[in-house]
């Protein structure tokens, strides 16, 4: 059998309140050349069910869904990556268990592919805030038909590097040895799509927001333990992709993205209670001097972090503190 033009990979974890319609959209696709591979990562609840009930259900798609389950809950990077390898797609796209997609959209990602021999096709993608809906523009700059990179422009932020919404030629994936971290469960998708884009790929856009974002809790302010579990894995995503770059050798060509991407990873030392300006200081010290040049970076935001950056940091950590007793 001929491999399948479109790969999903779907890792799920508790999701049998959402995975059906996830699936649900699936099928209701124009295009059928679809793969489905779905990736059970320690799942406790009826998640399984639920995929024996779609398959039941829809048997005449060309290649039955793929279902691989993990050994206990390994976490979303590894869940992705076992996707990955279990997928034979021409190309691949990545959707959250709790995500759907509109009924034309692989359909036009991959006409958009084919039309202009892309490596990866960029969308924009639709928020969901229960009966409201948000459409939120896909801001990689795109050459239809030709190598654009512009990590070095690109605000750092969800739509910009989620896989949800990006359709990327898995032999483009293979031949240059892009992987996830291994470990880092916060922003894997970042250190993967900054893989991507680093080595100039082929990029064409597609003009419908096709995927939907379902906002739960997502928005609402993280604990303390989940917080700091967040401020880790950005650390080290932010480490091991300058790692990775100096290995391929682009380390100098993307050093104002490193440095953005350094003073996002930090900027929670100074955001979440209790503040502690003399790790923010310490971590990373070579982007304190380079504030200003962050343009995605609210000016006001720029200017007073800039401020922290230069004050003694007992006076710094003084205002810190009064502002952590409001």
């Amino acid at each position: 059998m001929a491999n399948p033009s479109v790969s999903v990979i779907i890792p799920f974890y508790n999701a049998e309140n959402t995975l059906e319609k996830t699936l649900a959209s699936l099928a209701a696709q124009t295009y059928r050349d679809i793969q489905i591979v779905l990736v059970n990562d320690g799942s406790t609840d009826g998640s399984t069910d639920v995929i024996e009930r779609f398959t039941a259900c829809n048997g005449d798609f060309p290649y039955p869904p793929i279902l691989i389950t993990l050994n206990g809950n390994q976490g979303v990077a590894t869940a992705r990556a076992a996707g990955l390898e279990n997928a034979t797609g021409d190309y691949v796209i990545h959707c959250d268990a709790d995500d759907y997609m509109h009924p034309s959209y692989i359909q036009q990602l991959y006409d958009t592919a084919r039309m202009y021999d892309a490596d990866v096709v960029v969308s924009g993608m639709t928020y969901v805030y229960g009966e409201r809906t948000k459409l939120v523009p896909q801001l990689i700059a795109t050459k239809q038909g030709a190598p654009h990179a512009t990590l070095n422009e690109l605000p750092i932020n969800t739509s910009t590097f989620t896989l949800c919404c990006k359709l990327i030629r898995r032999d483009f994936i293979i031949s240059n040895d892009i992987a996830f971290f291994s470990g880092v469960d916060r922003w894997e998708d970042l250190g993967f799509v900054t893989q991507v884009l680093a080595l100039n790929p082929v990029i064409a856009s597609c003009s419908l927001a096709g995927y939907y974002y379902v906002q739960h809790d997502r928005g609402k302010s993280l604990s303390r333990s989940k917080s700091e579990l967040l401020l880790r894995d950005h650390l080290m995503m932010a480490l091991m992709i300058e790692e990775w770059m100096m290995e391929r050798g682009v380390h100098d060509r993307y050093e104002h993205f490193l440095t953005y991407l350094k003073y996002v990873a930090k900027i929670k030392y100074l955001r979440c209670k209790p503040r502690d300006v003399a790790k923010w200081k310490q971590t990373f010290p070579e982007v304190n001097g380079r504030i200003m040049s962050l343009i995605h970076v609210p000016l006001v935001v720029r200017m007073l972090t800039r401020l922290v950056a230069v004050l003694p940091t007992k006076l710094s950590q003084a205002v810190a503190n009064i502002a952590d007793s409001l």
